[in-house]
């Protein structure tokens, strides 16, 4: 009788499925990941796609603006133009119109504000020492020819200040009118080139 004895262990025997069900998983992984990857790629893909067209049609909305302005643009100064020729000839030079309404003051008369519209029409506030210098000032410039009309809306009695005098204190009144002119515009240019 043979009797055969083995001496070495024996070997354990592979568990083929156990392999196999890993290999599956990181097979799956794998595959998804790809997956994933390449859809990133195409949707990056389409979005510099997508850029690119938006730069493009900027760029021609942008060209067509500048075309477009080009061909307004003519009609836009001549527009311009003529609204500044317009306002040349509507404005008045107003220190000339001050330096005639101050030439007609009386010695002590003073401006306490002058207010003027582009209609021609001035609102001006002066400081007479006397009720009489208001109306004598009134028909100075009921003279002039370059005003069409004067009004005269108020004249108001004022305390203009005190005046201290070596020992005694002296009140000095004074009187306020208030007038309305019309300024013929073209008489006033006039008056603005016969002083140049």
């Amino acid at each position: 009788m043979i009797v055969n004895v083995n001496l070495l262990p024996q070997r354990e025997k592979r568990n083929v499925v156990m392999y196999i069900l890993l290999l599956t998983v990181f097979v799956c992984i794998f595959v998804t990941c790809l997956s994933f990857y390449m859809m990133k790629k195409n949707e990056e893909q389409k979005k510099g796609s997508l850029e690119q067209q938006l730069a493009a049609t900027q760029a021609a909305l942008i060209q067509q603006k500048k075309n477009q302005q080009l061909s307004e643009n003519p009609s836009d100064e001549m527009k311009l133009q003529n609204e500044v020729n317009q306002l040349k000839e509507s404005t008045v030079s107003t220190t000339t119109i001050i330096d005639q309404l101050t030439k007609l003051l009386p010695m002590y008369g003073v401006f306490q504000s002058l207010n003027y519209e582009s209609g021609g029409t001035i609102t001006l506030q002066v400081q007479f020492n006397d009720k009489r210098e208001s109306i004598y000032y009134f028909a100075r410039l009921q003279k002039q020819s370059w005003i069409e009309e004067v009004n005269i809306s108020s004249i108001e009695a004022v305390e203009v200040s005190n005046i201290e005098q070596t020992s005694k204190v002296q009140e000095v009144s004074g009187y306020i009118a208030n007038y309305q002119i019309q300024v013929n515009k073209e008489k006033v240019r006039k008056l603005e080139g016969d002083a140049k």
